[in-house]
C-alpha cells in the first residue's frame, strides 16, 4: 500500500493522546488486507478480517474539522468495504459517534472504563454503502 506512514503519524501525535508508533503504522499497511485513505489533513486506517472489516483509527486535524474531510474519509472507506464493518469510540468522543451514526453505524456493545474512566462503545454497521 503506497502511504506515507510519516504523514499519517504527523496526524496522530496531533489528534491523539496516545499515538500509534510509525513502525506500528507500517505494521497495518504492510498487511495486504489493510484499507487506507489519506487525504490533506486526514486519514483512515482498518482492515478486512475474514467477512467482516474494523475501522482501527481515523482522525483529522483540527484545523480541517466541520469541513466534510471525516464524511469524505468515511465515505471511501464503506465503498470499498463489502461486508460488515465495527468499530469500537470513546463514549466522550460525541462528534465521532454521530459521524458514525449518521453512516448508519449502532451500538452493539460497551467496554465499561476502557478509555480511562469512559466507556468503548463498539459499533457495527452492516452491508454497503448505499
Amino acid at each position: 500500500m503506497d502511504v506515507d506512514a510519516n504523514a499519517v503519524h504527523a496526524i496522530e501525535a496531533v489528534c491523539f493522546d496516545e499515538p500509534w508508533s510509525v513502525a506500528a503504522i507500517e505494521s497495518s499497511l504492510a498487511n495486504p488486507e489493510a484499507v487506507c485513505f489519506v487525504e490533506e489533513g486526514g486519514y483512515i486506517i482498518g482492515m478486512k478480517l475474514g467477512d467482516d472489516y474494523e475501522l482501527f483509527r481515523m482522525a483529522v486535524l483540527p484545523e480541517f474539522r466541520g469541513k466534510g474531510a471525516a464524511t469524505r474519509l468515511m465515505r471511501k472507506f464503506l465503498e470499498k468495504c463489502g461486508g460488515d464493518v465495527f468499530l469500537e469510540v470513546s463514549s466522550g468522543n460525541i462528534p465521532a459517534i454521530a459521524l458514525y451514526k449518521k453512516f448508519g453505524f449502532a451500538e452493539i456493545n460497551r467496554r465499561k472504563n476502557y478509555y480511562g474512566g469512559g466507556d468503548g462503545v463498539v459499533m457495527r454497521r452492516g452491508g454497503k454503502i448505499t
